[in-house]
Parts: structure tokens; sequence; C-alpha cells
């Protein structure tokens, strides 16, 4: 497989490998993280949850899922899903709470945006994000995505909200079948 690798001032987005998994489980376990996740990410996130993961991400063909580095520390982790049909796709993100609010996530959100549309051919790019979540929501923004829609979710055991995020030609959240 080749490496596929962005670098930025403060971080880069790099492939996982087997030792990330001892730093992703401590960030991904933080429960302020995890609130901002879909119910399907597991709290608390273990070590053997960590490792499955990254499992998963090294066997991926082309890879989709890459580690948040910085300086050499697997903090947090952006990918997405090509979508059935293949025009359209799913992206998303996470950081450890202690790299909040340095702008890690908006520059590692435009470089994913920006090899997704250069190396696909997705007409839509979505991202799901709950209403309460608004370091997201800016994040999103910042990068021309747009809300078509809300539904909702479950979220550690209650009904909550959840905006859809849309960039790109997507009309409204039923070209997603197509």
């Amino acid at each position: 497989m080749p490496m596929t690798e962005f670098r930025h001032e403060k971080f880069r987005l790099r492939h996982f490998v087997p030792d990330d998994a001892v730093a992703l489980a401590r960030h991904a376990g933080n429960r302020n993280v995890w609130q901002n996740l879909q119910d399907d990410f597991p709290h608390p996130y273990t070590h053997e949850h960590a490792a499955q993961w990254i499992a998963t991400a090294i066997n991926a063909t082309p890879p989709t899922h890459f580690a948040i580095d910085v300086n050499g520390e697997a903090v947090g982790a952006i990918g997405y899903r090509i979508l059935p049909g293949g025009y359209n796709a799913e992206i998303g993100y996470w950081l450890g709470e202690e790299f909040w609010k340095q702008g890690i996530a908006t520059a590692a959100m435009g470089l994913m945006v920006e090899h997704i549309f250069s190396q696909f051919n997705i007409m839509c790019l979505v991202a799901n994000v709950f209403e309460f979540n608004h370091a997201s929501i800016r994040v999103l923004q910042k990068h021309g995505f747009r809300l078509i829609g809300w539904q909702t979710a479950t979220k550690g055991g209650r009904r909550v909200q959840q905006i859809i995020y849309s960039r790109g030609r997507c009309a409204d959240r039923g070209m997603l079948n197509s």
C-alpha cells in the first residue's frame, strides 16, 4: 500500500500503526470526546478497542482513516467512507481534548476534504454532528459545509438532534441513496 501522508505545521495525518493503540485508547477514552461521537463508539474506549480499530484501518484499501499525529503521537482520527454508488461520501473525525481549540481539527478537515474531492469522483460529502457540538459545527462551516437537514439519534441512552451538513452538489439527503 502506498504511503499517504498529509503534513501541516501543527500535525500530520498518517496511516495508523499498531503502536498507536496505547495513545488512541488514552485520548479516545475521555468522556468529553465520547459525548460528541456516535453511540457505536464505545465508552470506555479500551486498548482492545483501539487495537481492533487500528487493524481495520490498516487493512482498508484505499486507506480511508488516518491518525492525527502531533509530535509523533496519535491524538485523534479523521476518515471517510464512500457510500454505495460511489458518488457520495461521509466524513468524520475526533480529537483528544487536550488538543481542542488549537486549529488542528479545522486544518485536518481542510486537508481531508481536499484529498477526497481530488482523488474521487465525489459529488456530495456529508457529515453528521450533534446539535450541541458547536466546535465541530464551526469546523464544518469553515470548509463550506451547509446545513441540509436534521435527524434524531440516540446518544448515551437519550434522544438528541443530529445536524446533517453537506458540501458539494447535494440537493438533499435523498441524493445519498443514489
